[in-house]
């Protein structure tokens, strides 16, 4: 009886078995096919579900994907992407595609390094800097006074660190036409950026140029107690008063370059220019040579520990000059700035138009004036005119 009735049970378990392994192969080959016809049959799913979401991200009226190629599983070229109408800064993208390596289980687990390149081409970009019209401002302006708000909760510091594993391999961008529009003019020009492949010491390297303006920049880690990575950048620009001008902030200067070495961090907010060259800048017809500035900007002050102005017929130069930060203090009082200087005159004759009648009437004019300020009051150690 015994033996009788176990042969059924193995029976059962080996159709059981039988059927489990049938089942699983049936699965694979299914997973197999529907990978072989993507195309035709996940393509037309996946695409609108896709645009949708670009839309979204972008806020934008319309993006439309031509085609999506690749094996997806470690590949991924997105081709002919249009973007219509999207939310400020970027505004309309012809001609995009995104080709991408990975690995699809790592990014499937959260793990940012598992993107490993990324090539981006574009044909034609508009980048919309213009200030925010003013019922658009007026819409995300804090309530007036008598009108409760619920107070923003307060949310721990983003973590930065995740991103210096991106694109280990190394990422492009080429834009072949950057439409810049910004407050007081537009440019068109090419952009290029390039991140190189991860050297494995902690930090990354990238450099983008566009419309005469060429940056180097590496992403360090972050030191002990900061948050955020810091950035420290070559910055190199040709006739840099034309693309300040486009912000109302060239003050009409021309020609030249502009060499610089910047280090930045986003928290705790810093800006030190470590150093500043202006070489050949033209101002009103005088030009301006061989002109440093070091300084440091932080969330309580502006530093300048020296800065060299050259000018025809006139060297100024600025020591130890500190004043409240521009971050903080729209407008500050004069018994804030500190600091000492040295002006030497050859000749102001170069600049007779600016002087007042007294002094036009005195050219030429040299000598040299030498002293601080400090607590508001002006103090001449040296003067020889």
């Amino acid at each position: 009886m015994s033996t009788a009735a176990a042969k059924p049970k193995r029976s059962r378990g080996k159709r059981m078995l039988r059927g489990l392994l049938w089942g699983s192969l049936g699965l694979v080959l299914a997973a197999v096919c529907l990978w072989i016809f993507r195309q035709p049959l996940l393509v037309p799913l996946i695409r609108p579900r896709l645009e949708a979401a670009l839309a979204t991200l972008l806020r934008a009226e319309r993006v439309s994907i031509g085609a999506l190629d690749g094996d997806w599983i470690t590949s991924l070229d997105a081709k002919d992407i249009t973007v219509e109408n999207a939310g400020i800064p970027l505004r309309n993208v012809r001609g995009l595609r995104i080709e991408a390596s990975f690995s699809l289980v790592a990014l499937l687990s959260g793990d940012l390094s598992g993107l490993r390149t990324g090539k981006v081409t574009v044909a034609h970009a508009e980048l919309d800097l213009r200030p925010v019209p003013t019922a658009v401002a007026a819409a995300a302006a804090p309530p007036a006074p008598g009108h409760s708000a619920s107070p923003t909760p307060r949310t721990a510091a983003p973590s930065y660190e995740p991103l210096l594993d991106l694109c280990s391999a190394g990422a492009t961008v080429h834009i072949e036409n950057l439409h810049l529009r910004a407050a007081r003019g537009e440019r068109l020009c090419a952009f290029t950026f390039a991140l190189d492949p991860d050297a494995g010491i902690g930090s990354r390297h990238l450099v983008f140029a566009f419309s005469g303006l060429a940056v180097d920049a590496r992403i360090l880690p972050p030191v002990a107690g900061d948050k955020v990575p810091r950035v420290e950048a070559r910055v190199d620009a040709e006739d840099p008063g034309a693309m300040l001008d486009l912000f109302g902030l060239g003050a009409g200067v021309r020609e030249g370059r502009l060499q610089a070495v910047v280090l930045g961090a986003l928290e705790p907010p810093l800006l030190e220019v470590k150093h500043l060259e202006l070489d050949g800048l033209v101002h009103a017809g005088q030009r301006l040579e061989h002109s440093h500035v070091t300084a440091r900007l932080d969330a309580e002050q502006l530093a300048i520990p020296r800065a060299t102005l050259n000018l025809p017929g006139l060297t100024a130069e600025l020591y130890e000059l500190t004043l409240p930060s521009p971050r903080r203090h729209r407008v500050f009082a004069l018994p804030a700035l500190a600091g000492r200087f040295r002006v030497d005159l050859d000749d102001l004759s170069p600049h007779a138009s600016v002087l007042p009648a007294l002094l036009r009437n005195a050219l030429p004019i040299r000598g040299h004036l030498a002293g601080a300020i400090q607590h508001g009051v002006l103090q001449l150690d040296s003067a020889e005119l």
